[in-house]
């Protein structure tokens, strides 16, 4: 059964922006489609072959309707030829029956029989099966043909949890491998792919941005500086040795009593655009930030204003008494105090993080 890569299709890459003006590379599925190229082509009956790569247009999608015999690998690469997207298994797989397998048994080495029963494993029939132990490392599958590797379809092995228990997975044979080739995605990929996304999502964010975290509520991760993207912690004293700002802080500095405190440090990390700047600790010092007037500090401070206030006049007084003018003494009033140590509106906390590489 011919299957088709509708020109509805937008392609984007993990940023979630349409690879524009890009490639897409058709090929044997379980293949790379840029070194296995297949024909493709324009119509169902497959009588018109077009060329192959296509290009995308300007919202990423094919600039013709493209169809392909059964299953196929598909690669798309940007404009620059930096690949953003491949799957090596896509389309229908024609005269692929389904077979269930069961007395399914082994961990690593794991044995079934195929009802009906095999002799031969067929090229890209799904076999379906539930497991039985938790596999903890490379897997093989026999039942019937001998035992062939079971794979991702990237080519890469299983590893320890791919497989747990209880779980059921379904596998294509792949003769031009001789191997199984999973159609299931495993919860180590998944949460590996999770990680991956977030990892991926905070590479977008600007180099100097401040950015607030909840990191009072259980479960909030905050951003790892194990790789080459660099964070640092708007906090004082967190640059000693196992701290988050060890090595990305020097010339630390605090001065002033609560609330009224300045608190500074130097940026220290060679990689880093924002080298030598001094930045502000705002999780120590504690002030609003005010859109406009970048970096410009303002010190606490209430609208001007006046207050009135009652008071009632003798019979002895002939007139109002105006302090600081005319003859006899000034009268002054004051009103009783309220309020606490600072001037404020209404807020939460948060702990407040800024990416430098």
């Amino acid at each position: 059964m011919a299957s088709m890569i509708s020109e509805h299709e937008s392609f984007q890459g993990v940023d979630g922006k349409p690879i524009v003006n890009g490639y897409i590379y058709v090929g044997a599925a379980g293949q790379d489609p840029k070194l296995n190229p297949i024909v493709i082509y324009s119509d169902r009956d497959l009588t018109t072959p077009i060329a192959n790569p296509q290009r995308t247009d300007s919202y990423g999608r094919a600039q013709n309707k493209i169809w392909v015999p059964a299953r196929y690998s598909l690669k798309v690469e940007d404009s620059n030829g930096a690949q953003k997207l491949q799957d090596l298994q896509r389309g229908e797989l024609a005269d692929s029956p389904t077979i269930n397998l069961i007395n399914v048994q082994g961990i690593n080495d794991v044995t079934a029989e195929a009802v009906p029963p095999v002799s031969a494993y067929v090229d890209k029939a799904v076999y379906v099966l539930t497991v039985v132990s938790t596999n903890t490392g490379a897997v093989t599958l026999d039942f019937g043909a001998g035992p062939a590797p079971v794979e991702k379809n990237n080519g890469d092995a299983l590893v320890t949890g791919d497989w747990p228990a209880g779980s059921i997975q379904r596998v294509t044979y792949n003769a031009f491998s001789s191997r199984f080739d999973t159609l299931t995605f495993s919860t180590v990929e998944i949460n590996n792919e999770i990680t991956q996304i977030k990892a991926d999502l905070l590479k977008t964010l600007p180099i100097g941005w401040p950015f607030p975290i909840f990191s009072h509520i259980t479960g909030v991760t905050v951003p790892s500086n194990a790789g080459d993207e660099k964070y640092i912690l708007l906090t004082a004293g967190e640059s000693g040795v196992g701290e988050y700002n060890e090595g990305l802080l020097t010339s630390e500095s605090v001065s002033g009593t609560s609330p009224n405190i300045a608190a500074t440090a130097v940026i220290s990390h060679a990689e880093s655009p924002m080298d030598g700047q001094t930045v502000p600790l705002i999780n120590t010092s504690r002030p609003f930030i005010r859109p406009g007037s970048s970096g410009a500090e303002q010190s606490s401070q209430n609208l001007s204003h006046t207050h009135t206030y009652p008071f009632r006049q003798t019979v002895l007084e002939a007139a109002t008494i105006y302090p600081g003018s005319g003859s006899g003494a000034a009268n002054t009033g004051t009103t009783a105090s309220s309020g606490g140590d600072e001037s404020r509106p209404r807020n939460i906390g948060a702990t407040y993080y800024m990416r430098i590489a």
